[in-house]
């Protein structure tokens, strides 16, 4: 019966590449080599032998999404889990194998509690936000696919920042694995939308920052906003990896304001603007070629029109004057267009590597914010 899977699955897997071969009219001697290789006589082939045979395959595929579709739908013939860099469970939901690799937690809390030191210095209200990041850590039947240790880091740094007297607003407590896109390591936008409006309520009742009553009480309420929903219309950084076969577009939606709004916005990348925009939520915001793209996948890019270092938003329509400077990595994306609408000026600066990496000291010095909201679990330059 062994014998009899072992020919099956591979003769499955060798016409599809066939077929692709036919269709993109790649060398049959050149994939033949690579993915045999490491496929010898024996009835069973090793664990080593198994990962170097989808290595090998995944080398030649990556470059094309036809290739990357035929090796998601070996992996789905094959009932694979583990892909490489990608793990999935029972229920279709795409994880990336390595935890995002941060400094240690030590190290972070003593970056952290500076920065919340050097603000309250200057009677800034400073907050910490803990956003959970999507992690596979608890999820029951993928236990032994990896080494996970989102939660666990998440879990100490909130604890001793808790011990240094830092403000935490914990978000862990509210979300849930239906927070994330299947196929993306990003939260959705309704969970982005959640996530501020807990955020600007601590700021209201436990700083006392200056909102207008009924401005919170209209920028709290979802029956304020309309919901716009895109079928089938998302594969997201993960389910790139691994391809349409393997796993299905979804649906991708944006809340958007039913109120009027006005915005001006502008993306900086070393102190020089490489974009500007202005008009309402959707028009500032919303980048809309991507969005209409059927060929276009990462829909998350098309939040902030994908800004990603710096990042200035003027809201025209607010009842105040506060600025806020808000740090995070590319979850803040999404949340950082409804954070707009709480502020007259918010300043999104991604700490990520490679992206807004000078001193943020110096920034605030220059900047001079109402408020500051950190929400991110790695190192920033001070």
């Amino acid at each position: 019966m062994r014998k009899i899977i072992k020919y099956i699955s591979i003769n499955t897997v060798f016409f599809i590449i066939c077929y692709n071969i036919f269709l993109n009219r790649i060398s049959i001697l050149k994939l033949y080599r690579e993915s045999w290789r490491v496929i010898s006589n024996e009835k069973v082939l090793t664990k080593e032998q198994t990962y170097h045979f989808e290595k090998s395959l995944k080398e030649v595929f990556q470059t094309d999404d036809k290739w990357i579709n035929s090796f998601g739908l070996i992996q789905k013939v094959l009932l694979k889990r583990d892909l490489l860099d990608v793990v999935s469970d029972k229920n279709g939901r795409l994880y990336f194998k390595d935890s995002p690799a941060y400094a240690a937690v030590d190290n972070v809390s003593d970056n952290i509690e500076t920065l919340y030191q050097y603000t309250k210095g200057l009677d800034i209200p400073f907050l910490f936000v803990q956003c959970p990041y999507k992690s596979y850590a608890d999820v029951e039947d993928l236990q032994g696919y990896g080494i996970d240790k989102t939660k666990e880091n998440e879990a100490l740094l909130v604890e001793k920042l808790n011990e240094r007297g830092v403000p935490v607003c914990d978000l862990r407590v509210y979300f849930t694995d239906e927070a994330y896109y299947k196929t993306d390591h990003h939260w959705t936008c309704e969970a982005a939308f959640q996530a501020n409006s807990i955020v600007m309520k601590y700021l209201y009742e436990k700083f006392e920052v200056s909102f207008k009553e009924y401005d919170m009480e209209k920028f709290q309420d979802i029956d304020q906003y309309k919901l716009i929903d895109y079928e089938s219309s998302f594969l997201g950084s993960v389910g790139i990896r691994v391809g349409e076969h393997y796993s299905k577009k979804e649906n991708f939606s944006i809340i958007m304001p039913a109120f009027s709004t006005d915005f001006n916005y502008e993306h900086l990348i070393n102190g020089k603007r490489t974009g500007y925009f202005s008009g309402d939520f959707y028009e500032c915001f919303i980048d809309e070629k991507r969005l209409l793209d059927k060929n276009y996948k990462n829909k998350y890019m098309v939040f902030l029109r994908g800004g990603y270092v710096e990042n200035i938003i003027k809201n025209n329509e607010s009842n105040n004057e506060l600025k806020a400077l808000f740090i995070s990595h590319s979850y803040g994306r999404p949340m950082s267009q409804y954070m707009s609408l709480y502020f007259k000026e918010i300043r999104y600066l991604d700490p990520s590597p490679g992206r807004y990496n000078s001193s943020y000291i110096e920034y605030i010095q220059s900047y001079e914010p109402d408020v500051v909201v950190l929400m991110y679990n790695g190192e920033i330059s001070l």
